[in-house]
């Protein structure tokens, strides 16, 4: 696998997912790839790390190249894998900050839907099915409920179709993502477990971001039916339009006048510094028009700084 040493494997028998600092050595460790299914050694190196790799002279390996396995897919498994431990435990929940463009006079407004704070986790399941989309984790804080997907370039985030189900339920969807795992800090701690890594990862410092917020949707429902438009541009004065000839024209008609526009003034503007919520990129938008990230190609995480 890339970036990862295999940290992992799962028992022939029991079908349980097994730390290689668990696992007898060699072929005594009795696992297989959880990618691949094929054999797996467990070794114990006393300069590196403890790890899987597999066994390419048994009977039934396979070309190592063909397995599927990765880091990210790794920490998706070993998250569904230690759910159970994420109850009782803090979880850092990001900002949700939102600028919106009204199109009918230019104004930009900046509302907050949640700041980013840490709640303590009363239950945890896993790979919970919610209309039509599955999720790797549902974390419960007393009433409020929110659904974790773990994403990474295999695997992308989902697409709500129906956010009014989501609303109804009061259920919020927040995204991980598996590729923003450290491996080097990881592979540097030699003592640090596998799991107890993504468990942190899980609850701390993975790069997440809300996919749907309910409080997003009321606000933002709210804002719009609150907002009166007042365009800066004036109107034109004193137009009359065309004059009306007064008699028949002539060989050299007499040329029309016309009432001349007032200048429009167009709403002044400017230049403001932005922030990515999703990549943490800043930059000046000199020009008008939506903060979109240069990186994420975006406006939707663009938080004003």
């Amino acid at each position: 696998m890339v970036g990862l040493l295999i940290p992992f494997g799962v028992d022939r028998s029991s079908h349980a997912i097994i730390e290689p600092e668990d696992a007898s050595r060699g072929r005594a460790c009795n696992c297989l790839c959880p990618g691949c299914h094929a054999p797996l050694l467990s070794r114990h190196p006393k300069e590196h790390r403890i790890h899987f790799a597999h066994d390419s002279k048994h009977p039934e390996a396979k070309p190592e190249q063909e397995c599927p396995f990765s880091s990210a897919v790794a920490i998706a498994m070993m998250a569904r894998e230690i759910c159970s431990e994420l109850i009782d435990k803090n979880i850092l929940l990001p900002a949700l900050e939102y600028t919106h463009c009204f199109d009918c006079c230019g104004e930009y407004v900046d509302f907050i839907a949640t700041k980013q704070k840490t709640l303590r986790i009363s239950d945890a399941q896993k790979k919970i099915v919610f209309g039509d989309l599955t999720f790797d984790l549902e974390l419960s804080f007393g009433n409020a409920k929110i659904l974790v997907e773990l994403f990474h370039k295999g695997k992308p985030k989902q697409r709500l179709h129906n956010k009014k189900a989501f609303l109804g339920e009061k259920r919020g969807v927040l995204a991980i993502n598996c590729d923003s795992f450290d491996s080097g800090v990881f592979a540097e701690n030699k003592q640090l477990r596998f799991s107890s890594a993504v468990r942190h990862f899980i609850l701390t410092n993975g790069l997440r971001s809300w996919v749907f917020h309910p409080r997003h949707e009321s606000m933002f429902a709210s804002m719009i039916s609150s907002h009166q438009c007042q365009p800066e541009a004036e109107r034109w004065d004193d137009f009359e339009g065309f004059d009306e000839p007064t008699e028949v024209l002539q060989s050299e008609p007499k040329p029309r006048e016309y009432a001349r526009p007032v200048s429009v003034k167009l709403p002044s503007f400017e230049p403001k510094g932005y922030r990515c919520a999703m990549c943490n990129n800043e930059w000046l938008k000199k020009v008008a028009g939506p903060p979109v990230c240069p990186h994420c190609n975006t406006h939707l995480y663009a938080v004003s700084v």
